[in-house]
């Protein structure tokens, strides 16, 4: 490293060494380093330090590590432009500060070759004290409560982490670590938005205590195969989008699944939450395996919640009274469904589910535009115990057999209708075009 351009001083020197200053005049170390910048521009394990191009010194590990020990904290810029290569343990650090082995703003790259850190009594690591060192290899930081956010952002080789008292963890603490394959942080009860995001190497996830999963969590980690949350309650937007390796999950007390939480999981064959009360919008759109969902105590399902699911075949919904626009759009398997408690269907909700052949809605008060658009096997739709005729709106059965589009072997369609309001349905706006496949029941 050639530090021509800046003025060596003693307080940028190591004890005991040397150098040659500007004015030509040998300059003798005193302490390394002031409270900010520390040793920038004087340390260097596996290379060295030129002063004024004509002096040059190499340092150890011993030299680095001795120095470092004499602190408490590690301060913000403190390794900002010098080179590390090999395995490191700062054992009387309790605090990393941010930017702390970040690169600085003037554009000297620290580059951290293959290096092992570890911090035994380190307990906080502030935003952005590893920003982009991809060199990082490993970290052991196991007394550490706190990771600030960005603290590991793009640490590209990074693949182990040991920090297994870790409460708080902030937004894209681990954004963009492609080598992280484990990690585990027991006592964590939030994760925050994008702190794994393109984690593609993450394979083995534990968070025991975990109530809230924020948006882009885990996006794109392409890795993991399966997840288990036993505490979590919120699984908020994008969590686990594009996550095209996820098979499996477990959310036993979740309640709440954010928009586009499982987009694109295209692997995951079940969906089963026992107390999810709420499903946002593309919640597992585009889950092309997705053969089962199981939602006892949901009551509202978030327009295009499972579009494009193709292999769909088995919904449970008991307790839903709202269902959103284009929910199951594209879902060609779907071939029964029972809302017994649904009075509201939204525009386009069946739209395109080919295989569709009968349908339960016995409490429905309302029929959005195109409901059953081009359900070309519907043949049956039970209305069996609703209080009155339901609002019909435009092409609810356009291109389907209770409209007058004949299945493959010839079938019509029908209605089924309470014998009480027989009369009302067939003379009723809308439900008169269909006065002849009403049948009183």
């Amino acid at each position: 490293m050639d530090v021509t351009s800046n003025t060596v001083t003693s307080e940028n020197l190591l004890s005991g060494q040397t150098a040659i200053g500007n004015n030509g005049e040998p300059i003798t170390g005193g302490l390394v380093g002031g409270p900010y910048y520390g040793i920038y521009d004087s340390i260097m394990h596996t290379g060295s330090i030129s002063a004024s191009g004509n002096t040059t010194y190499k340092y150890t590990s011993e030299d680095v590590s001795a120095w470092c020990d004499s602190y408490s904290s590690f301060y913000a810029k403190l390794f900002a432009g010098i080179n590390f290569s090999g395995n490191f343990t700062f054992s009387n650090v309790s605090s990393i500060s941010q930017f702390c082995f970040t690169n600085t703003t003037i554009g000297i790259t620290t580059v951290m070759g293959h290096m092992s850190l570890s911090f035994p009594n380190v307990t906080s690591i502030a935003t952005c004290a590893f920003y982009n060192q991809y060199f990082l290899k490993k970290i052991d930081i196991p007394l550490c409560t706190y990771i600030g956010s960005y603290a590991f952002y793009g640490c590209t080789g990074l693949s182990s982490i040991t920090a297994s008292l870790c409460e708080e963890i902030h937004y894209s603490a681990f954004q963009y670590c492609y080598s992280l394959t484990t990690i585990s942080f027991p006592n964590c009860t939030t994760i925050p938005a994008y702190a794994f995001q393109y984690c593609s190497s993450l394979a083995n996830i534990n968070f025991p205590k975990c109530t809230i999963i924020s948006g882009s969590a885990f996006a794109n980690c392409r890795a993991l195969v399966s997840v288990s949350f036993p505490k979590c309650t919120i699984i908020s937007g994008s969590a686990f989008a594009n996550c095209r390796a996820l098979v499996s999950v477990s959310f036993p007390q979740c309640t709440t699944i954010g928009e586009s939480a499982f987009y694109s999981c295209s692997q995951l064959s079940i969906a089963n939450f026992p107390q999810c009360t709420t499903i946002s919008g593309s919640a597992f759109a585009s889950c092309s395996q997705l053969s089962i969902a199981s939602f006892p105590q949901c009551t509202a399902i978030g327009d295009n919640a499972f579009e494009k699911c193709s292999q769909l075949s088995i919904v449970s919904f008991p307790n839903c009274s709202s269902i959103g626009n284009s929910v199951f759009y594209q879902c060609y398997a779907l071939a029964t469904v029972n809302f017994p408690n649904c009075v509201t269907l939204s525009m386009t909700v069946f739209y395109q589910c080919s295989s569709l052949v009968a349908v339960s809605l016995p409490k429905c008060t309302y029929f959005g535009n195109r409901t059953f658009y081009q359900c070309y096997n519907l043949i049956s739709l039970y209305l069996t115990s609703v209080s009155s005729v339901p609002v019909l709106s435009t092409s609810v059965f356009y291109s389907t057999p209770i409209g007058g589009y004949s299945t493959s072997a010839g079938q019509y369609g029908s209605i089924y209708v309470p014998a009480s309001l027989y009369n009302d349905f067939i003379t009723a706006s809308g439900w008169s075009s269909y006065s002849s496949r009403i049948i009183s029941v």
